[in-house]
């Protein structure tokens, strides 16, 4: 079990790997994400109106298919073991947004998992989990701020990651990192929203301008400054497209830090639709054998 202090970071990683943008093959022909481009050319900060675009844009931004990843998380904390579990991601897309369905286990990867559960990302987000019988059950919004792993801060709320759909925010500007120009987004909590997480005033996110890409996110407290990072490590190339590779969430007053480590990608990959019924919780282990996977 973590202790309290090393909780933080298993928070967000699963439905960002549907929205840290995979980038097709048009991109892939001119740079990958994260590639230096030239640093001396000024940013032209986006009009209210591109800015609308822009983001919007990213958020109907897909894969060429469906997905499965196979993945390591690594807890550090910054006094003490690491932790690690294993899973499984299977992700696609429907008309409400990305669609996820998320195995992990303890240190191996044996016997019963340790969550089986489904997410729909998108303006009005549901999961679903396994029971006390094991059968599937919806959570209420209440529930989805309750941990699903013991002794461990991550909740089906933080999966969602409602703030990518907020729809009021404030335009930060632009910036070159790396090289490449990205504009910022803060991300302003809904009326209400606030009696989730008072201390929280609005969450920045980091957009690469070129791909469309999330790049890094802040979750921001009522004095401004950070509490929480969420970072894209590296990605690699996979068949005409760039997956993400390694993400990193960082605790800024802890230091404590999480790695999504994927291990293996299967993509452009067509899933069967009960790989996402919730009647197929705690049923066994959806498609894995006979996928393209490759090392990462």
């Amino acid at each position: 079990m973590l202790h309290r202090a090393q909780r933080f970071s298993l928070r967000c990683c699963f439905a960002a790997l549907s929205l840290f943008f995979v980038c097709g093959v048009g991109y892939a022909q001119a740079a990958k994400p994260g590639e230096k481009g030239r640093t001396s050319m000024a940013v032209t900060p986006l009009t209210p109106d591109e800015g609308r675009e822009q983001l919007d844009a990213f958020r109907r931004q897909r894969m060429s298919g469906d997905y499965v990843f196979r993945f390591e998380l690594i807890h550090y904390p910054r006094r003490g073991p690491k932790v690690s579990y294993e899973g499984y991601l299977w992700g696609t897309w429907n008309e409400q947004g990305p669609l996820s369905r998320i195995i992990i286990w303890g240190d191996h990867a044996s016997g019963d998992p340790t969550v089986d559960m489904i997410v729909q990302n998108g303006a009005n987000p549901k999961v679903w989990i396994a029971g006390k019988n094991g059968r599937a059950v919806e959570m209420s919004k209440a529930q989805m701020r309750d941990p699903v792993l013991e002794g461990i801060v991550f909740t089906p709320f933080d999966l969602l990651m409602p703030f990518i759909y907020w729809e009021n925010f404030e335009y930060g500007g632009s910036e070159r990192r790396s090289g490449r120009p990205h504009d910022i987004f803060n991300m302003l909590p809904p009326p209400g929203w606030e009696k989730n997480a008072p201390d929280l005033k609005s969450v920045a996110i980091t957009l690469d301008r070129n791909f469309r890409a999330l790049n890094r996110i802040e979750e921001l407290d009522t004095e401004g400054k950070a509490m929480r990072t969420f970072k894209i490590v590296s990605y690699k190339e996979l068949d005409d497209q760039y997956v993400v590779k390694e993400i990193d969430l960082v605790d800024e007053k802890t230091r404590d830090k999480t790695r999504f480590a994927v291990l293996a990608a299967a993509v452009d990959v067509e899933l069967p639709a009960s790989t996402f019924d919730p009647r197929a919780i705690g049923l066994g282990l959806p498609p894995v054998r006979g996928l393209p996977f490759k090392g990462i």
